[in-house]
């Protein structure tokens, strides 16, 4: 799993704020250490290009006495081992799901995060579902979705992707797996034929083919 830092870090500042919170100036003082101490190895432009720090949202303020205060991101990257719970992997699902990641990192996200059981997870699979931009992170996030279906909120959601997808796919995948919960077939119903659309012929069959096992 990689991890990408993004820290305001204002000089004093944030090495308060970081103490409030108990230990966490350590953490920060580290950090500025390590850029302090890359910076000094950096004796070219190119040496800056291959930093392994990137900073953004520079701005600068004369503090006097010769000083500057400084306001910045930075971000870096970390390479480590979580287990499959931990709060760190479901802060990185979350992330990368709503987030600006590249379209396979999200099908990933969707796929690992059909197993977690944290609220964040679910709403972040909640809200690629319903507006993820690729149809295939919108079908992965249904498909991890799909055995949630006892709670309320998911459930609406998928009456709500029934009616509103522009994709047939989605639409079909949200029928089978209301389906195969047993949701109400009346909002079922409602929900493919509110907005007629193509397709909608599709969904009727598929819809036929369950009530006539019922």
């Amino acid at each position: 799993a990689a991890l990408l830092f993004a820290a305001g870090l204002a000089a004093g500042r944030a090495v308060s704020g970081a103490a409030v919170r108990g230990g966490g100036a350590d953490v920060t003082d580290r950090l500025i250490s390590a850029m302090r101490a890359d910076a000094a190895g950096n004796r070219e432009m190119t040496d800056v290009e291959d930093s392994r720090f990137t900073y953004s949202n520079v701005s600068f303020r004369r503090a006097g006495d010769g000083r500057l205060a400084l306001d910045f991101d930075v971000t870096t990257r970390v390479r480590l081992v979580e287990p499959a719970g931990s709060e760190l992997l479901q802060d990185l699902l979350v992330q990368a799901l709503v987030g600006p990641s590249s379209t396979g990192t999200r099908l990933k996200a969707a796929e690992l995060a059909a197993a977690a059981t944290e609220l964040k997870t679910k709403e972040a699979l909640l809200f690629a579902m319903r507006r993820d931009e690729s149809l295939a992170v919108r079908l992965g996030a249904l498909a991890a979705l799909a055995g949630r279906l006892h709670d309320a909120d998911v459930e609406a959601a998928m009456l709500a992707t029934l009616r509103d997808d522009p994709a047939v796919q989605m639409r079909l995948l949200a029928l089978d797996a209301l389906a195969a919960r047993d949701a109400d077939r009346d909002l079922v119903r409602q929900a493919i034929r509110e907005r007629p659309r193509p397709g909608d012929e599709a969904l009727e069959v598929r819809l036929a083919e369950y009530e006539r096992r019922i």
